[in-house]
């Protein structure tokens, strides 16, 4: 009985949300740039123990005793819009309406048997259910760990052969996307549209030793030649016009594996990981540079061992096209107040694995070779420092006629010296070879290797007034500089926020910001709060004001009510965006609002 109402509640919220572009003018849609870090976070915020980032301060876990015989059902209704039309709308190219939804429906009985449904459109898009993604799941029977049936990821090793379609880079915590330890086989339940699997999959635990099997069949988009060749997979997740629609699931992926690992309590961990793939057509990418052909498999064989205070860690991987890469770290601990690590990676320019994601500058585990080193050291109470370094080269260039260098800096200092007042200071430089051309001495263009070095400075300053609010302040400056050619420019962003919770019942978070840059090249990127679930990181460039407001009430002890408004204006242009994307104006407002219901 209860699921049936949570599946009668579910319809009505959606129908009730879900009116006419023209009756509800009033709400919002991501960018392409923030689909990413949103399916990140739509992913990462479900996991029970995954690591708490700022955008879950709305929401913090509750944890209860799961009866065996408990039902919960718990439902997620979002929408968004931009309020202005893009040219998109107004030409009839795109074939939807301009709002965004997001509807999801778990179901929890007791310990061990779970579903999930989630219906997604992006803006643009025609139909509410454009992607559908779900999910059947019985685990911790006997020597059965999980059983799923539908969606699913899988995390293994280092991400040199399987790993979910988003992962942690290089920041403040050393450890996050340099060292992994999956958690093998989960469930999907996420607006991400391609980094998972579809079909079906189980894992067994038997003492020490867990194995697990997998298949998967789903369909992928793709541009496809006069000859029949896929020459790209379609990865945007955006079908809004006859182009986009007309390389939807033309392509069939036929996928099946299995894994085996041995571990001794926290001690040591080894793993074998191996999989085939299908297609229906013959692949060409990159020009057939990248990958050529209509089947290829990879295996892998990953470790984790620890020695008191030291970890090692590590995974190579080969290809059935004789190409292999590997990565290997040390991670050393001696106390709660240090923490050092170390990796070295080597990725072959061949490695072709549409599920591999390990560390590194790029995606995929290919054409890539580096050493980075971090630390994070507590000296005194109440004062941190972070900080990394990372050499890396890309052995084929695209664009140059050898091997493309780079490096990346960064430092962080945390202070908490004067009572309720957190500071940190950051400074971060990247360079890395590029390509320009500039004028010779007869006014000719003559292309050269320069050197691009970028250098951002930051200051933030939190201010915890009392148990109802926190004051934040940021200042943030980044130069963007070519050494031969002399081109110079910066970037600047000014921002103040407040933090107000009156209540258990009650959160609101607002802020603005003032920015300006030379171009999109010195832009400087912003972490927003948003949604329950939904990380934003746009980039600020041009020169403008851009605030927001985000609200949490809890009406019922079961229902949470959250919206948010923001506003960004532009002075240096008449209109925002290009494309069928472009905005009649200079000004680009949104709203958004999301129900979340438990019982």
């Amino acid at each position: 009985m209860k699921i049936i109402f949570g599946i009668i509640i579910f319809s009505l919220i959606f129908y009730t949300l879900s009116f006419s572009q023209y009756e509800i003018d009033t709400l919002v849609y991501e960018d392409t740039s923030e689909t990413y870090i949103e399916e990140l976070m739509e992913q990462t915020t479900e996991e029970e123990d995954s690591p708490l980032l700022d955008v879950t301060e709305f929401e913090m876990p509750v944890v209860d005793k799961v009866s065996l015989w408990k039902t919960s059902i718990t439902l997620r209704s979002r929408i968004s819009r931009k309020l202005q039309r893009a040219r998109g709308y107004v030409g009839g190219k795109y074939l939807g309406t301009p709002i965004k939804s997001y509807q999801r429906m778990k179901v929890e009985q007791g310990k061990n048997v779970s579903a999930g449904l989630l219906f997604e459109k992006d803006a643009g898009e025609k139909y509410f259910n454009d992607f559908t993604n779900g999910y059947i799941q019985v685990k911790d029977i006997w020597l059965l760990k999980s059983l799923i049936l539908g969606d699913f990821i899988f995390e293994s090793g280092q991400g040199l052969v399987l790993w979910r379609g988003y992962d942690f880079q290089k920041g403040a915590i050393i450890t996050a996307g340099t060292f992994k330890e999956g958690k093998e086989l989960k469930p999907h339940l996420s607006s991400d549209e391609n980094g998972f699997l579809r079909g079906a999959a189980a894992r067994f635990e038997f003492s020490n030793i867990s194995a697990a099997i997998f298949y998967s069949r789903k369909y992928l988009s793709a541009t496809i030649d006069g000859f029949n060749n896929v020459t790209s997979i379609y990865n945007t997740g955006y079908f809004r016009t006859e182009s986009e629609i007309s390389k939807r699931a033309n392509l069939v992926e036929i996928l099946y594996g299995s894994r085996v690992s041995y571990s001794y309590r926290d001690k040591l961990k080894l793993g074998v990981t191996g999989y085939t793939t299908e297609f229906s057509r013959n692949l060409s990418l990159y020009g057939g540079k990248k990958f050529t052909g209509r089947n290829y498999g990879i295996a892998g064989s990953d470790y984790i061992v620890k020695f008191g205070e030291v970890k090692l860690f590590g995974e190579l991987a080969y290809t059935s096209t004789k190409y292999s890469s590997g990565v290997t770290g040390i991670m050393i601990t001696p106390s709660s107040q240090v923490k050092l690590l170390a990796l070295y990676r080597n990725y072959s320019h061949g490695y072709f694995g549409r599920y591999a994601n390990p560390f590194g500058e790029n995606y995929g585990g290919s054409n890539e070779n580096g050493f980075y080193v971090g630390m994070q050291l507590a000296p005194v109470k109440r004062f941190k420092v972070s900080g990394y370094y990372d050499q890396f080269v890309f052995p084929v260039s695209s664009s140059l006629n050898y091997p493309v260098h780079g490096n990346e800096k960064f430092m962080q200092l945390e202070s908490k010296f004067i009572k309720n007042i957190d500071i940190y200071l950051r400074y971060r430089q990247k360079q890395v070879d590029k390509k320009v051309k500039i004028l010779d001495g007869f006014n000719r263009d003559v292309g050269i290797i320069d050197l691009k070095n970028k250098n951002n400075y930051r200051v933030n300053v939190d201010y915890h007034l009392n148990r109802n609010f926190k004051f934040r302040f940021r200042f943030e400056y980044q130069t963007v500089g070519m050494k031969s050619s002399g081109d110079y420019e910066i970037g600047k962003m000014l921002y103040q926020e407040l933090t107000y919770r009156g209540s258990n019942r009650l959160a609101i978070k607002c802020r603005i910001s003032l920015f300006s840059s030379d171009s999109f090249n010195s832009g400087i990127s912003q972490y927003e709060n948003d949604l329950p679930g939904v990380l934003t990181i746009p980039v600020l460039y041009g020169r403008g004001v851009k605030w927001y407001v985000l609200a949490k009430y809890s009406l019922l002890n079961s229902l949470d009510i959250s919206t948010k408004y923001s506003y960004l204006i532009r002075e240096d242009v008449k209109k925002i965006g290009s494309g069928w994307d472009e905005l009649p104006g200079n000004y680009d407002n949104r709203i958004g609002i999301q129900l979340d219901y438990k019982f």
